[in-house]
């Protein structure tokens, strides 16, 4: 402790007592625009952590960072390594596991280009990784997309600088059969994909090249009934072929099996060679058919609830016992649908309940709170088998619990799409 003593003709004072704040702890996220593999976000996290440590930060170590996001991918509990929780995209990654790490803050770095200004890094650090941060600090700097990224990012890191004028600031369609605006149709089953480029810098950003397949086949059993297709980063080489794979969300047997799929069969067309590009991915099942002859659009999430931010902002989060387990994923809603495929009735049923969780993530009990008397014993335990493959982030505490909301509607073949039945589903 150290003792002021204060002399002349001044009235005593007693100096008032301030608590120390926190030190702030660093979690540098990953850098997007350039278009880089799982490994070279780890150099680029470096950049940015060697950048933040010279300017007297505290930073979680980029190697905790990107080994713990390579288990969560994997559905493991970020430090240990156990098997825990649902597999995690990195920005559920991020937003589950920053702050038990200790983090208190999140740095976020992106790489963007424009045909007049030229290309430029911007750097945001915010009070945490999701859009509900309040921003701390906002940094720009040129960046020089002739040179190498490892030679161009941390040079422009040493100039980054407030932007003039900058500072402190605080979908269904595709998932709701026959709802295309015409008269109702039963859809058959639909694999797509098409490519764009990954990096910012790349001038033919805004190309749209198919990718060729010479077995589609190959591509199509990667997923089964219920899937939604992958994102996938791949390497392509001057010819065409793809020469490197990989998920750009959580890793799981479809997505390896995609990437197995371009690496044997795929061709890109001339556009988008010599580049690294990202592959988009989508499986629609074909839509289901009730006895009436009407197609069963069915939907499936998680219930949400209003908020405020610290920032005062208007925010929807989902109803959860615990925050560990926001982000939880509700099953396909096509495995919905199929428990009424035997549906005789063309009425709208709304339902609600509760999916409860074990330590690891796994579903231990499913509830229906409303809308059951309107099922048959058959459709009541399917729902029930359906939503307990729903899937939760590893769990902090030992139980949990999150609210569900679904919809099923009845639109005959043929009709008109004007009373669809599925009014306020868009709703947060």
């Amino acid at each position: 402790m150290t003792l002021i003593l204060l002399l002349g003709c001044a009235p005593k004072t007693t100096p008032a007592s301030v608590d120390p704040a926190p030190a702030e702890v660093l979690w540098v996220d990953r850098v997007d625009g350039l278009g880089l593999f799982f490994d070279e976000q780890l150099e680029a996290r470096t950049f940015v952590t060697d950048w933040a440590r010279a300017r007297g930060r505290s930073v979680v170590a980029p190697s905790v960072t990107a080994a713990g996001m390579q288990r969560a991918r994997d559905g493991k509990h970020f430090v240990t390594g156990e098997a825990c929780g649902a597999p995690l995209a990195h920005w559920q990654a991020d937003e589950r596991w920053w702050a038990e790490i200790g983090a208190t803050a999140s740095a976020r770095l992106h790489v963007d280009c424009d045909d007049e200004a030229g290309c430029a890094i911007s750097l945001y650090t915010s009070s945490s990784p999701g859009y509900d941060g309040v921003t701390i600090e906002h940094l720009v700097a040129p960046y020089d997309p002739d040179r190498p990224w490892r030679e161009a990012l941390p040079e422009a890191l040493a100039t980054l600088e407030p932007p003039d004028g900058d500072g402190p600031s605080g979908g269904l369609s595709g998932l709701l059969g026959g709802t295309s605006g015409g008269p109702v149709q039963a859809r058959p089953e639909r694999l797509g994909y098409n490519l764009r480029a990954a990096s910012n810098l790349d001038p033919r950003d805004d190309v749209d090249d198919p990718l060729v397949l010479d077995d589609e086949s190959l591509l199509r059993r990667c997923f089964d009934d219920n899937a939604s297709g992958a994102e996938l980063l791949v390497e392509v080489d001057d010819a065409g072929a793809i020469g490197r794979c990989e998920t750009r969300n959580a890793n799981d047997p479809a997505v390896g099996c995609a990437c197995e799929a371009l690496l044997a069969t795929g061709l890109v067309a001339e556009g988008l060679r010599g580049t690294r590009a990202f592959a988009g991915i989508s499986f629609r099942p074909a839509d289901r058919v009730s006895p009436a002859n009407a197609v069963i659009s069915a939907s499936v999430r998680a219930a949400y609830e209003p908020y405020q931010t610290s920032a005062g902002q208007e925010r929807w989060r989902q109803v959860v016992s615990d925050p560990s387990i926001d982000g939880w994923d509700a099953p396909p809603s096509v495995e919905l649908a199929d428990c009424f495929l035997e549906h005789e009735a063309l009425e709208t049923l709304e339902l609600t309940g509760t999916v409860h969780f074990g330590p690891t993530g796994e579903p231990t009990e499913v509830r229906v709170r409303s809308g059951a008397e309107h099922l048959a014993g058959s459709e009541l335990s399917c729902v029930l088998a359906a939503m307990s493959r729903s899937k939760a982030p590893c769990p902090v505490q030992a139980e949990t619990a999150a609210a569900w909301s679904a919809s099923v509607a009845f639109r005959v073949i043929g009709s008109g799409p004007e009373s669809s039945g599925l009014e306020g589903l868009l709703d947060p």
